[in-house]
């Protein structure tokens, strides 16, 4: 992901958008290892002398024609813990443009949104963050 440079800063935070490859499997419907990925690009920024900033990475599914997006907060040391209000941010962006989306899963900054819709969200989600 560093590598390919799939990362870019977004308003205030970093977006990452995974494309097709062949180890992409083992993240879809895997929400967790698409969460610690995102906490390890975070990591990799700070501990590249970056601004600490949340992370949302967005991980495609093509046989279902969606997107799993997770968000997590930046922080500025490693082991810190802030709130992570993408859940709240995540519906308001989804509700404001009638995407079609899933929010149904444990971790609320966890949301599945049509692939066609992706970019649309992630631009309400830019002005969500303001």
């Amino acid at each position: 992901v560093i590598e390919k440079k799939q990362m870019a800063s977004v308003g205030p935070f970093t977006r990452v958008l995974l494309t097709d490859c062949p180890a992409l499997h083992c993240f879809l419907n895997a929400p967790i290892a698409i969460s610690r990925l995102a906490l390890f690009i975070a990591d990799a920024q700070r501990e590249a002398g970056r601004r600490a900033r949340p992370v949302v990475l967005a991980a495609p599914d093509s046989a279902s024609r969606t997107h799993l997006v997770v968000a997590v907060t930046g922080s500025a040391r490693f082991g810190d813990v802030s709130k992570n209000k993408f859940g709240t941010r995540f519906r308001k962006a989804a509700d404001e443009m009638g995407a079609h989306v899933k929010h149904e899963r444990f971790d609320t900054a966890t949301i599945e949104v049509a692939s066609s819709d992706l970019q649309v969200f992630l631009t309400n989600l830019v002005h969500m963050c303001r």
